[in-house]
């Protein structure tokens, strides 16, 4: 039940990180604790955490939150170590029990508000919630994930991505092999400028088994130019699949979107539903 505040960045390896990066086998046991950055506003940005391709970390029972990464002047010199406000992960990652809030990212693009996840991942009865991407294009307010990853009881909970070209995955972005199981994803939302905003709860660009899981409450918001009186609509305000996706026994309501509420099946995805 500690709380462990960063004040500065430990390293630049991949872009400022607060904590040294994760280069072997490492299990953090928190015992309910909160691992920060200090004060939002006036402590220089920082993600809290990096597992390079070597590297493997479980985390249990713990907090990651505050964790911010803004303002990149040379986005591609980093490639994707501007990614991950709360965790970058390019190895493997497992996540029990925890906790991870509050992170954003905001470079020229910004991927993974609250985790950045390149390599294997799994998140169990654990929270992700409050966390941000965003922008110029923003991806996976909660969770940007390439590499595959499973999701069990867990709750992934009012996070948002936005951007004034496009954003995707309030929630969750998928963009390799993603199984959701038995896992509520509400209160997401992405919302964006001159370009279309796709999934507020989720987004699919690879291929997605959701079971026995619940997406409601999520939003895709439009945006409406005003000297242009452009209209760029918000699809898909729950799931939006450009991807391969499997639904099993799963209920998607209650979301908001202004094309597809619930489900939006765009040309070249396939989606199924089983119940």
């Amino acid at each position: 039940n500690g709380e462990f505040v960063l004040t500065e960045a430990h390293n630049i390896q991949f872009n400022y990180t607060g904590l040294p990066v994760i280069t072997s086998a490492v299990t953090i046991e928190g015992h309910g604790s909160t691992v920060r950055r200090d004060d939002p506003w006036t402590t220089p940005n920082f993600r809290i955490l990096a597992v390079d391709a070597n590297g493997a970390l479980t985390l249990r029972d713990t907090t990651i939150s505050n964790g911010r990464l803004y303002d990149v002047a040379d986005y591609a010199s980093w490639e994707n170590a501007s990614d991950g406000g709360g965790i970058l992960s390019l190895g493997t990652l497992v996540i029990s029990g925890s906790t991870i809030e509050g992170n954003s990212v905001a470079p020229y693009a910004g991927y993974g508000g609250g985790i950045f996840a390149a390599g294997p991942t799994t998140i169990t009865n654990s929270g992700i919630s409050d966390n941000h991407a965003g922008a110029e294009f923003g991806a996976g307010g909660g969770i940007n994930a390439t590499g595959p990853i499973t999701i069990t009881s867990s709750e992934i909970l009012d996070n948002s991505a936005d951007g004034y070209y496009g954003c995707v995955g309030g929630g969750i972005n998928v963009d390799g092999q993603a199984t959701i199981v038995d896992t509520i994803i509400a209160g997401n939302y992405v919302t964006g400028g001159e370009g279309t905003c796709r999934g507020g709860g989720v987004n699919v660009y690879g291929q997605a088994t959701i079971i026995g899981s619940t997406i409601s409450g999520n939003v895709a918001l439009p945006y409406l130019e005003l000297f242009s009186s452009e209209f760029h609509p918000g699809l898909g305000g729950g799931l939006n699949n450009q991807g391969t996706t499997l639904l099993v026994n799963s209920t998607v309501s209650g979301n908001t979107a202004s094309y597809g509420g619930g489900v939006t099946n765009l040309r070249y995805g396939t989606l199924t539903i089983v119940q």
